[in-house]
């Protein structure tokens, strides 16, 4: 392992140590590929169905009973056997359990599950689970036509008021996916989806795709809503949609609100309004991220200076440059290298003729511990930091 990965894993692990953990990203989680609209589209057959005692002792098929047919042929008392893959989330639902499950049927004739354990929702006999069967017979009524968007949009919007919460947040991101559908909302809809959104958990995932929604709705108070959701409890999983919320809210109080927050007490707060502010960017976004740079906190140090380097603004370079290399008659240099690695990165992308000098003098100058670093950013600058 090089120098520059063991200071970047240090890195890393000082970091969440200061914040609580956060929900996992969108890019890593499977169920944002197969929202309840994408699969109901895909699939050969919508059915309700109760889950069968297993097919054989290696359990290497699930069984399901036939309750109501959505879509598709099967009939109700039928028994279905589909395959267990191996490399997917376990399929099967315990004997009696009441599920809609969304099948492919295979060219070797049999039923498949096109995204394992994903393709089944559970439906108990419940207000949650008639929710549930309520949004799959809206879906499976669509034809291979253009969509009727009003009856899609009202069966969505319901499903992110009531259903399971899988199904709230499939519900959610279908909302925010499909061409339209949220530019026809009619008013009571629109306060539907905010409502929800107020009283939506942090780190549920249905909160991560409203707060977009919020963003892109522009209700009252919108940017105020979605910067004190990122700073309650569970928040920092929200960062990456609220930054996106707040460029589509278009509204210039944004910045100047949560540059405001920097001056709270919680290093935890400070840390997460700098990453947003990096990610929303621009002048106000700047000048409130400089003068986090002397925190007394490293993380919070850190957090700024890497954001900084994330507006690519030359601008930022003094303000770099003097915590980098000190100020004379001033404060030194910085000293926690996990900062000065921050701060290193960011002159990188300041592109400023005086930042590449302070590169090029601190990687030649004898004893720096961060000349691999160093050596490793002059030669591809443009490399992506790890926080």
């Amino acid at each position: 392992m090089t120098t520059s990965a063991r200071i970047a894993i240090g890195a890393a692990l000082a970091a969440s140590a200061l914040l609580p953990p956060v929900a996992a990203r969108a890019e890593s989680r499977p169920e944002e590929d197969v929202t309840p609209l994408s699969l109901a589209r895909r699939a050969d057959a919508v059915l309700v169905v109760v889950g069968a005692a297993p097919a054989d002792a290696a359990e290497t098929r699930a069984r399901f009973e036939v309750v109501e047919t959505l879509r598709g042929t099967p009939s109700p008392g039928d028994v279905l056997e589909v395959p267990v893959l191996p490399d997917r989330q376990d399929l099967r639902a315990a004997p009696g359990e009441r599920s809609v499950a969304l099948l492919l049927w295979r060219p070797d004739g049999r039923w498949a599950a096109p995204a394992g354990a994903l393709s089944l929702f559970p439906a108990p006999d419940d207000a949650t689970g008639a929710e549930t069967l309520a949004l799959f017979r809206a879906l499976a009524a669509e034809g291979t036509g253009p969509p009727d968007a009003v009856r899609l949009r009202a069966a969505l919007v319901r499903a992110v008021g009531a259903g399971e919460a899988r199904v709230r947040a499939g519900a959610a991101l279908d909302l925010l996916q499909e061409p339209g559908l949220l530019e026809g909302a009619a008013e009571a809809e629109r306060a539907a989806l905010v409502a929800r959104f107020d009283a939506e958990p942090n780190r549920s995932r249905a909160r991560f795709h409203l707060a977009r929604i919020v963003g892109l709705l522009r209700p009252a108070a919108a940017a105020e809503r979605l910067v004190d959701a990122l700073l309650a409890e569970g928040g920092e999983a929200l960062r990456p949609a609220v930054a996106d919320a707040l460029r589509d809210l278009g509204d210039p109080r944004a910045v100047a609100l949560l540059a405001s927050r920097t001056a709270s007490a919680s290093a935890r707060d400070r840390i997460v309004v700098a990453g947003t502010l990096g990610a929303l960017g621009g002048d106000s976004a700047r000048a409130a991220l400089e003068a986090l740079l002397p925190d007394a906190v490293p993380e919070v140090r850190r957090e700024a200076a890497a954001s900084l380097g994330m507006l690519r603004d030359a601008a930022s370079a003094p303000a770099l440059l003097a915590r980098f290399r000190g100020v004379p008659g001033g404060a030194g240099p910085e000293g926690d290298l996990r900062v000065r690695r921050a701060l290193a990165w960011a002159l990188a992308q300041a592109d400023d003729p005086g930042a590449w000098g302070a590169l090029r003098a601190a990687a030649e100058a004898p004893g720096e511990s961060l000349r691999a670093f160093l050596e490793e950013t002059l030669a591809n600058p443009r490399r992506a930091f790890v926080r």
